[in-house]
């Protein structure tokens, strides 16, 4: 307990009077003087002011902090610039959000946290900005600490040698003709694409480049140290050439990665003069638009490599989760299957069908009539996709999400009509029999059952089918067994997928419906089913154990092994111009049940 006779001083004045603080950071000498008048302890302590909020100069952001794009939220991330300055910081909460005074221009935020990498976002107009996302990786190459990236447009070319660079002072640009726009990424260590990093350096127009858009830049050179400045200096050249823009200020965002993940994203509105006037495209009519909305039990890591195996979620039973979020539509004339070119578009969003926001826009700069493929195929070509990146969107099974188009072809338009869409809520399944590591009969039949976690999607309001594949083969390796299957809720019944894609009845062959079966989170296969032939893709024959041999089986949704996309089981629901699938949490990079595989040995 402190002593009522020891003295305290604050700068040589008492502690019981104020102290007047100076510029940022403040030193204070705190001395503590013991009861017996001699014995001193001092402490230096830096203070530093937090700002005023001055409504003139700075503005109120929201910031979100996920692990990666459409990834899971991250709780305690310090997030702030340099406190030095006497810039607000703090901590994200709970919900991975923390708002902060902001300055109106060239702001600049980082976000930090152990394990992860470091971002930074800098804002060179923030007076509209009322939330970011700010993304913290995972670190990328564990010998290497997180440390901030910075990004900025140096220079500009009017010429295809380059032969004109020259600093590019934030001027209108005119990209009609050759034009090259030099980026400098600088961190502690080299920014460069790699295979276990980002992307290096990626530019777009209006949303945030990631892995499923943007113009990548072409690295110059490798990263060079910089003593002054006591970083990696990389330079990335933009080739902008005859891209037709929209009139008026674009929103140019780049964001840059170096080799352990660190990120840094910087936003600036430059003006783009060369504007197309185009063609009428009000004839043309949209075709085929969906609405995907996909979750997934694990991080999939989506920030920039191209292709990447690998979208804000809270973590669903201790793991990270992620979702997907895609628009596709086709624009063609009315009456026949030609493709209407467009020279872009823009996505707005909404969630009560009334006030949509424009989230982003795809700029191609100059006609595309879509996705070709070769040889041509009029029932795949023609398709222009568009990926949600915000990562805001909720995962409850209950949140609608109204998205449409306008298409544009320089100074004219066309509006879509209106899909729907929702992310359902997640789920997980275990396998339950027969047991890990159990030892059975050749002679007697086998059943095999799994649960599932999240019985509320066990109905036609919130799914319109389960699909599930039943797995097993051999410790060896060689397939033994592959069904696939599903329940269908409109019908109230499962159903079994036959070698052609066509999916038929239980009956049809040949078995009862008590042979799947569900009840209270169970769903059963029953022994019948494995010795139907045709139920079995992997030899088209009934399943025969052998004695001494171990077995391996899972439960997974469709099957790499026979051309599927090897996805956990799932429940997915058609709604008005969308589809909603939601992936079960799965061990295996969400290929296998969460406590798969399971393992049983045959003996007489």
């Amino acid at each position: 307990m402190a002593s009522p006779f020891a003295v305290v001083t604050v700068n040589g004045v008492s502690a019981t009077q104020a102290v007047t603080l100076g510029a940022n950071p403040t030193n204070l000498s705190i001395v503590i003087t013991a009861e017996d008048g001699v014995t001193t302890k001092t402490y230096t302590v830096a203070i530093t002011q937090l700002p005023v909020f001055d409504a003139a100069t700075s503005v109120n952001i929201e910031y979100l902090v996920t692990e990666s794009i459409n990834g899971t939220i991250l709780a305690d991330v310090l997030v702030g610039t340099n406190a030095e300055n006497g810039t607000a910081f703090g901590y994200t909460d709970a919900n991975g959000k923390v708002t902060l005074s902001t300055p109106k221009t060239d702001a600049g935020i980082t976000s930090m946290k152990d394990g992860y990498a470091a971002n930074t976002l800098q804002i060179a107009d923030a007076s509209a900005v009322t939330s970011a996302v700010l993304v913290n990786q995972h670190l990328g190459m564990i010998t290497k600490e997180a440390a901030p990236v910075m990004a900025n447009i140096a220079l500009i070319a009017k010429t295809a040698d380059l032969s004109d660079l020259a600093p590019y002072t934030g001027t209108a640009i005119d990209t009609n003709g050759p034009t090259f726009l030099v980026v400098i990424a600088g961190g502690t260590y080299g920014c460069a694409p790699t295979a276990w990093s980002g992307f290096g350096a990626k530019l777009d127009f209006g949303r945030t480049p990631t892995t499923f858009n943007g113009i990548e830049g072409v690295m110059m050179a490798e990263p060079e140290w910089d003593a002054g400045n006591g970083m990696y200096l990389t330079y990335f050249l933009f080739d902008l050439s005859d891209i037709g823009m929209p009139a008026g200020t674009q929103d140019v965002r780049i964001v840059a990665y170096d080799v352990a993940n660190n990120r840094g994203e910087y936003r600036t509105p430059i003006i783009f003069n060369y504007n197309p006037g185009g063609v009428d495209i009000s004839a043309g009519t949209f075709k085929a638009f969906k609405v995907d909305l996909r979750n997934f039990p694990v991080s999939r890591g989506y920030f920039g490599e191209t292709n990447s195996s690998t979208m804000a979620l809270n973590q669903y039973e201790g793991r990270d989760t992620s979702y997907r979020a895609s628009i596709e539509f086709k624009f063609q004339e009315a009456a026949t299957t030609t493709n209407v070119a467009i020279t872009g578009f823009d996505v707005y969003r909404s969630t009560d069908n009334v006030t949509f926001v424009k989230i982003g826009s795809q700029i191609y700069g100059a006609p595309n009539s879509g996705s070709l493929s070769a040889p041509p195929n009029a029932d795949v070509d023609g398709v222009h996709t568009y990926f949600d990146t915000d990562s805001r969107l909720v995962m409850d099974g209950s949140t609608i999400y109204y998205y449409k188009i306008v298409a544009i072809n320089g100074s004219f338009t066309n509006e879509s009509s209106v899909g729907q869409c929702y992310l359902s809520a997640p789920f997980s399944y275990n396998l339950s029999a027969p047991l890990n590591r159990a030892t059975m009969s050749a002679a007697a039949p086998h059943n095999y059952s799994f649960t599932i976690s999240n019985t509320s999607l066990w109905n036609a309001s919130q799914s319109d089918f389960f699909c599930f594949s039943l797995k097993i083969r051999e410790k060896s390796g060689t397939w033994k067994f592959i069904g696939q299957f599903r329940y269908n809720f409109s019908t109230a019944a499962f159903q079994i997928k036959y070698g052609n894609g066509s999916w038929f009845t239980l009956a049809d062959f040949g078995l009862a419906p008590a042979d799947i079966t569900y009840a209270d989170g169970t769903i059963t296969i029953k022994a019948a089913v494995l010795d139907s032939a045709n139920v079995n893709w992997a030899l088209g024959g009934a399943m025969a154990y052998q004695n001494g041999v171990a077995y391996q089986w899972d439960i997974t949704g469709d099957s790499d092994v026979l051309g599927g996309g090897g996805h956990p089981a799932w429940f997915e629901k058609t709604t008005s111009g969308g589809l909603s699938r939601t992936y079960g949490n799965g061990y295996n990079e969400g290929g296998d049940a969460m406590n798969g595989l399971f393992e049983f040995n045959v003996i007489n």
